[in-house]
């Protein structure tokens, strides 16, 4: 709970996006946090959150149904993602 809430702390000054970013990048970085991360506003760090190898399949699955190109093909990529998840992903591809 601590670690949401700093999370939201941060994400409510704009200076600190790119630390944002890194941790949602970084493979070390919690489920928990990651699961967090994919609701940002942000479709830079939801994208960064899609294509850590750490991002639960449950959070995958919410991802690909963003509205941002980016995201979704960010979740594609992810080594993680079930055969089933990749062929719902087509669906959205031109």
């Amino acid at each position: 709970m601590l670690e949401q809430l700093a999370l939201t702390e941060m994400l409510s000054h704009g200076n600190s996006r790119d630390i944002i970013l890194k941790i949602a990048a970084n493979p070390n970085t919690t489920e928990t946090t990651l699961t967090h991360l994919a609701e940002a506003l942000t479709r830079t760090i939801r994208a960064a959150v899609a294509a850590n190898a750490k991002t639960p399949l449950s959070v995958l699955e919410q991802l690909a149904q963003d509205d941002r190109p980016e995201v979704r093909r960010a979740v594609a990529e992810n080594p993680n993602i079930s055969v089933a998840l990749k062929a719902k992903l087509r669906e959205f591809s031109p």
